[in-house]
């Protein structure tokens, strides 16, 4: 269900104590809907995941934007361009900006 919500550009957010989904009114199917319910731990799970790989994402475009020395508005593009980035990819992304400009990690 939550590869199935991405793909139609719906997106789940948590709320700030990690207990309750949200999603944009009315795009949800009455389907949807009970699957949501149904998986409600699991794609808390996914979404506050997903929120970690993206911020972690954007801290590597950073790097990437500190590398080449980018103006601020070409860093402000990255970080569009990285938010703009489908969240199943952004994982994907993050290696790859690890892999060319380094980890965060200690």
């Amino acid at each position: 269900i939550f590869e199935e919500l991405q793909a139609q550009g719906i997106d789940l957010e948590c709320t700030p104590d990690g207990k309750t989904l949200t999603a944009p009114a009315d795009t949800l199917t009455d389907r949807q809907r009970t699957q949501v319910r149904k998986h409600k731990a699991e794609l808390i799970r996914l979404v506050l995941e997903s929120e970690r790989i993206t911020q972690q994402l954007l801290q590597a475009a950073k790097r990437a934007c500190d590398h080449w020395g980018d103006s601020p508005a070409a860093r402000e593009q990255m970080r569009l361009d990285c938010l703009n980035t489908p969240p199943h990819l952004r994982a994907d992304l993050l290696a790859q900006f690890r892999k060319q400009y380094g980890s965060d990690k200690p």
